[in-house]
Formats: C-alpha cells, sequence, structure tokens
C-alpha cells in the first residue's frame, strides 16, 4: 500500500475549514488509490524556528553522514511518502509559522535532496505529487505565497514535481456564502485531480 503523508497545520480543527478541504482531498485520492495515510499534526508537535545551535548540530551530522537523529524525522517522512498533502490556512501573507518550521526542517541535504556537481539540487523523495490546500477569508490579489515556498521547497529542492493546490477564497468577505463557497471548493476536487 502507498503511503500517504498529511501535514497538517490547522488550528481550531475541529471548525477548520482547511481542513475540512483537505480531509475532502485525501477522501478522493483514496478513492482513487490505495493509501495509507500518516498525519502529522503540527500543533501537536510543538515546533519552534531552529536556532544556531540547532543549526550547527544538524550540519555536523550532516557532515558526517549521520542522518539517524530524531531531528531528521520530518526529512525521513517526506523523503518515505508516495504522496504529500499539505493544509495551511492563509495567515498574514502565507501560513501559520508552525508550517515554516515544518519546511525548515525537511530541507536536509543528503536526505531529501543533494546538490549536483554544477550546484543544481537534486531531489531525492520518493512522491511525484504534492497538494497545498488553504482557505483564505480574502482574496490573493498577486500570487499565493504560502504555495510559492511549499513549490519551491518540496519541488525544486526536493524533487516533488507535481505541485498542486486548492484553495477557497473570500470566506470572511461580508455578503459572501461563505457554505456555498466551501461545498463549490469541495466539487471542484474530483475535476483538479
Amino acid at each position: 500500500m502507498k503511503r500517504l503523508l498529511y501535514v497538517n497545520s490547522c488550528i481550531e480543527r475541529g471548525t477548520s475549514r482547511t481542513c475540512r478541504l483537505a480531509d475532502a482531498l485525501i477522501t478522493e485520492l483514496r478513492m482513487r488509490g490505495e493509501y495509507d495515510v500518516e498525519e502529522l499534526i503540527l500543533e501537536d508537535e510543538q515546533l519552534v524556528p531552529m536556532n544556531g545551535s540547532d543549526i550547527t548540530r544538524r550540519s555536523a551530522c550532516i557532515s558526517s553522514g549521520d542522518l539517524s537523529g530524531p531531528e531528521f524525522r520530518y526529512a525521513r517522512q517526506l523523503r518515505d511518502a508516495d504522496l504529500i498533502v499539505t493544509a495551511a490556512p492563509f495567515w498574514d501573507g502565507s501560513f501559520p509559522s508552525m508550517f515554516k518550521c515544518w519546511l525548515e526542517r525537511v530541507c536536509v541535504n543528503g536526505l531529501t535532496f543533494r546538490y549536483s556537481e554544477n550546484g543544481v539540487p537534486i531531489g531525492m523523495c520518493n512522491a511525484d505529487q504534492c497538494w497545498y490546500v488553504t482557505t483564505v477569508g480574502g482574496y490573493l490579489r498577486d500570487g499565493n505565497l504560502g504555495m510559492d515556498n511549499v513549490r519551491f521547497v518540496l519541488g525544486d529542492l526536493c524533487g516533488i514535481k507535481d505541485c498542486r493546490y486548492i484553495d477557497a477564497q473570500g470566506l470572511d468577505i461580508i455578503g459572501n456564502d461563505p457554505g456555498k463557497i466551501m461545498d463549490d471548493a469541495v466539487a471542484s476536487i474530483s475535476e483538479k485531480i
């Protein structure tokens, strides 16, 4: 059975619109393939930004080739998964900081990517596809910075070539019907897969 890694960075998961959209996507993906879902709930992981001593220790491990430590758990999960679904609400221009902390921890030279002789990153992840799921109270104007980050880290660095996203926008605009917006976003999933 294939492994689907679900990286959940939603807050208030019981009422989260982003979780609802991600759950609908995962349901549809499971209907189209046999996946064992491994959910990583970032809120429960208590991730904090890496500090100088974290970076020094990680660099020493990378230099020695010892990538077996617990600090590389997230990178190993990402590398070994066959399909990735990330869920992050749109906050303050991109996504919750815990998702950025996760992205920092999965960028491991020698585990999720390596550099060619010319300095070009070569991805080492098994997954062919990654999804970024988000919901937005307003409207994204000139792009989706969250998706841009995901596409760079998971796509360009880690080698997951097919990075896609699903969103629902305008959910908090007075006069909009958030229920209908969400229903339409869920209904659109089958067309986007």
